[in-house]
């Protein structure tokens, strides 16, 4: 009874991305939940159930890693739109965050992360001396800075990797 419910709530998510409920909708969407919904039970059924739980864990953890990036990217936007209207002062510096116990990929994705959030900039990352040089734009805090950096990012791509 689950895969019904699942091909409907697949056939509705499909109906809400595709913007327009037509009969070639519903029947893509129809088709496209049963094949997932399929698919998955396949993929799973010869799984440990402590596998598949892992598995739905990792996704749940890239989901919610997706979505702190891109809060992180809206308010970052909101703070670079106040200091170019002139609300808020230009302070930039170039802050060295230390990086312990992250290995190349870590690094990388912090890296890329950082870079990819307005008003900041990873300069270059050194993991001999263990440090990711960033630019800033406005920084207020050093401590405050890093601090947000290892609670927020690394945290969260420690948990992924």
């Amino acid at each position: 009874m689950t895969g019904v419910f699942s091909t409907l709530f697949l056939a509705f998510v499909w109906l809400l991305v595709s913007g327009e409920v037509t009969a070639a909708n519903v029947l893509t969407g129809l088709t496209l939940g049963f094949g997932v919904v399929l698919f998955s039970r396949q993929k799973f059924a010869d799984m440990p159930e402590r596998r598949v739980k892992f598995f739905f864990q990792r996704v749940y953890e890239i989901i919610t890693f997706i979505g702190y990036v891109l809060w992180q990217i809206f308010v970052s936007n909101l703070r670079v739109a106040a200091t170019v209207l002139g609300l808020r002062k230009v302070r930039p510096a170039v802050i060295n965050i230390p990086i312990v116990g992250l290995n190349d990929a870590q690094i990388l994705t912090l890296a890329n992360v950082i870079t990819l959030t307005p008003g900041t900039l990873s300069i270059e990352a050194d993991p001999s001396a263990d440090a990711l040089y960033v630019h800033v734009m406005e920084l207020d805090d050093p401590d405050a800075f890093i601090e947000s950096i290892r609670e927020g990012f690394e945290r969260r791509i420690r948990r992924l990797f």
